[in-house]
């Protein structure tokens, strides 16, 4: 039963990072790449995390704390790198994709630049 759910953990995660590789291949400027990638990363990794520490803890009797700490440390930290990453690239002037109706950071960005 343990194996069965190890296995789905790592099917789910392996698939999130695909679907993610695809946005990142699909999406049509850089800010929907980088959302793409930062949530695929972090849910797909996790998931492997996850499998990993469900192996080792009832499978092989040998679990230990480091999987549970990277998935903290993964989830709390990659959001923010991603929001940086899009933040700094609207501040370096990549533009939106034509598409983009609302620019919602336009006038806090002319602003904070005045």
């Amino acid at each position: 039963m343990t194996d069965l759910l190890v296995l789905i953990m790592i099917l789910l995660g392996s698939s999130i990072m695909l679907l993610g590789s695809v946005g990142l291949m699909r999406f049509p400027d850089v800010y929907s790449r980088i959302h793409a990638l930062g949530v695929s990363s972090t849910l797909g990794i996790g998931c492997i995390l996850l499998a990993s520490f469900t192996f080792f803890c009832f499978v092989e009797n040998t679990g230990s704390v480091k999987e549970i700490i990277i998935v903290v440390v993964l989830f709390l930290t990659s959001p923010v790198i991603v929001h940086l990453l899009s933040q700094t690239a609207y501040r370096r002037g990549i533009p939106l994709h034509q598409d983009s109706i609302i620019d919602e950071l336009k006038t806090s960005v002319d602003e904070e630049l005045v």
